[in-house]
């Protein structure tokens, strides 16, 4: 149990690492994306229309929602476990387990959500 709590710790720290990068990655690309629409005339910019603000944030907040949510329940899992496991806290190890439940339950989801969304989409390319 200690061996896992520590690898989860791990991946939970990989994972906020990843998801800064991106989010960097992206604010700093609209940002340019953004000075460069300023530059052309065209209103429809020099590559057709851009994401505005708003569509931006709501794939910020999908990203948040599909990769943060589980590293935050994987680091969790790490902390309350391993600190569980030191002081010999029953309580507390089922406070960390309910998290790994969590994140399992949430990827099971989320799995569930896109082999339905990736029938359906074989089921239009049949229908047309």
């Amino acid at each position: 149990m200690l061996k896992s709590s520590q690898w989860a710790f791990f991946l939970s720290i990989v994972g906020v690492g990843i998801i800064t990068i991106t989010m960097l990655i992206l604010v700093f690309g609209f940002i340019g994306s953004t000075f460069m629409e300023m530059i052309v005339d065209s209103p429809m910019g020099p590559m057709g229309p851009s994401l505005g603000a708003g569509t931006l944030g709501f794939l910020l907040f999908l990203y948040l929602l599909i990769i943060g949510l589980p590293t935050w329940f994987l680091f969790q899992f790490a902390t309350k476990t391993k600190k569980a496991i030191e002081t010999q806290d029953p309580i507390l190890l089922e406070s960390g387990l309910r998290f790994h439940k969590f994140f399992f339950t949430f990827y099971g989801v989320i799995t569930a959500f896109f082999i339905g969304l990736n029938l359906l989409g074989f089921l239009g390319i049949l229908l047309t």
